[in-house]
């Protein structure tokens, strides 16, 4: 008989596409699982309750409402230690969270009704320059506003509102963009960056405008340049008022133990009556030239001229014609040296002086003057 034909062996069932569409299921349960538990607000409440309990109870959140996805919203934020106070209240906040892989985290806007910073005591640290300003991620916020802000110090208290900007800032520098603010000495606004890293290279621009004029008057104007670097930072000054105006510039080091390095200012066409009725009229041109070192000892002059009509008290006039001095000495013992005090045809003083200032001592000093005269009518 002939040998039985061999049975064919039946295909083998393709498991691996079932598998793949379980897996696939699988993940996008769990990624629709967690982006839904992200989203929630009391997953961004209990987000905010993690940060503040990481700050030791330096901050504290209330009324957090939203989703880390977009809006969010928080009543009240306060951060406190023991040299500041800070209370910002209403805060909303939108962001882009599809940016973050990319192009790190981009904030469309937050708004802010109201903030108090209060100084509490003094912080006897030193003030040092960072290591670095660089953020860990790339960060853009397009539309920062804050309604209103407070500042009290010792009981005095400053307030600023309808504050507008733009931030950028990335590893390379940051970048402020259309800052404005309302102060009571006017209108402010600037524009300028900085480098991220050290020696934190400086070019920034800022005014203040006079916001209320008289009918035909111009306003009084204030311009700033910022170059430089926080090693030694250079800041040109340029105003007017009325007829008088200036221009100077300033040399600082801004974490130096005396953060002023040299002043040069010129300004002219100063009439005290213009800024005071009650105040006698003159036509002032100041010079000042000055110098500190690393020791204190400071160098340099003063020198003013009244180039108005002149005249006496009664007559609104002012009756010095000229003052001038060469400066020396140190901070806590300044020289004031080749004094001219002239009155015209009053007469004259000469001779020179000292400001001693202790080192505990706040305020302006004790002055001390020995001063010379012919004829004084």
């Amino acid at each position: 008989t002939p040998p039985a034909s061999a049975k064919t062996p039946a295909p083998k069932t393709r498991r691996w596409p079932r598998r793949v569409a379980i897996g696939l299921v699988a993940t996008g349960v769990i990624v629709g699982g967690t982006a839904w538990y992200l989203g929630r607000e009391t997953t961004l409440q209990m987000i905010a309750e993690r940060a503040a309990r990481s700050t030791g109870g330096k901050l504290t959140m209330s009324g957090v409402r939203g989703s880390i996805y977009g809006d969010m919203h928080i009543d009240r934020l306060v951060w406190r230690t023991d040299e500041q106070l800070a209370i910002a209240t209403n805060i909303d906040l939108t962001w882009s969270p599809r940016q973050l892989l990319s192009k790190g985290i981009e904030i469309n806007k937050v708004h802010v009704a109201d903030l108090r910073m209060e100084t509490l005591k003094e912080s006897e640290e030193k003030t040092t320059m960072p290591a670095s300003l660089a953020p860990p991620f790339r960060i853009s916020l397009d539309d920062a506003r804050l309604a209103k802000a407070t500042f009290v110090n010792k009981g005095a208290s400053t307030e600023i509102t309808n504050v507008r900007m733009r931030l950028f800032g990335d590893k390379a520098e940051w970048q402020l963009r259309e800052a404005a603010a309302s102060t009571p000495w006017g209108q402010v606004a600037a524009d300028g960056k900085i480098a991220a890293t050290r020696p934190f290279k400086l070019d920034a621009n800022a005014s203040l405008s006079q916001a209320k004029v008289g009918p035909g008057g111009t306003p009084a104007a204030l311009k700033l340049r910022a170059g430089g670097d926080l090693n030694l930072t250079t800041v040109d000054v340029n105003g007017n008022a009325g007829r008088a105006g200036g221009q100077g510039r300033m040399t600082l080091s801004p974490f130096a133990p005396i953060p002023l390095r040299t002043m040069d200012l010129t300004a002219r066409n100063i009439d005290p009556g213009f800024f005071n009725p009650s105040l006698p009229t003159a036509d002032l041109t100041l010079t000042i030239a000055a110098k500190l070192d690393d020791q204190r000892a400071i160098s340099g002059n003063v020198n003013l001229v009244n180039d108005g009509p002149a005249g006496t008290i009664d007559q609104q006039r002012l009756p010095l014609r000229a003052f001038r001095g060469q400066l020396g000495g140190d901070l806590n013992a300044m020289r004031i040296s080749d004094v001219l005090l002239d009155f015209g045809a009053a007469g004259r003083f000469t001779g020179s002086g000292s400001v001693q200032r202790g080192k505990d001592e706040k305020g302006p000093g004790t002055a001390n003057f020995a001063l010379h005269t012919d004829r004084f009518d």
